[in-house]
């Protein structure tokens, strides 16, 4: 009798276990298919970002976005100001002197950092400026 519960139990075991495995196979498909919806939802590449819908598109301004999003910050640099003086539409120029702002440092940032230099300087010159005692 001992033999027919252990077989027993055996397939319980065995069929506790398909089910566990029809189980991670149906979620790997489900995860799989959430994948694919992802790629489906994903924004379309000729999508400005949220500040820059506003912008007028004409070619000079496309190019110093598309700079802007690949982080050629150099470019933005060069040619931002050069479009903001050449260009009569005030959006234009609202657009250029929008992206070259955007890159600047932070003013809060660039006092900070002042400031901690300036303490810097500070406490190397109080520490030579001072005597110290040698080893006893």
């Amino acid at each position: 009798m001992s033999d027919e519960t252990e077989e027993k139990e055996a397939e319980q075991e065995k069929d506790s276990d398909e089910e566990k495995s029809d189980e991670a196979e149906s979620a790997d498909a489900k995860s799989a298919e959430k994948k694919d919806d992802k790629k489906d939802e994903e924004p379309a590449e000729d999508e400005a970002p949220l500040f820059a819908r506003t912008y007028p598109k004409t070619p000079e301004v496309e190019a110093l976005l598309a700079a802007f999003e690949r982080g050629n910050y150099a470019r933005v640099r060069e040619e931002a100001p050069a479009l903001a003086s050449r260009s009569s539409d005030p959006e234009v120029k609202r657009a250029a002197e929008d992206l070259l702002r955007r890159i600047q440092p932070d003013p809060v940032s660039k006092t900070l950092l002042a400031v901690a230099a300036l303490l810097l300087l500070f406490f190397v010159y109080w520490y030579f400026g001072h005597q110290h005692e040698g080893p006893k």
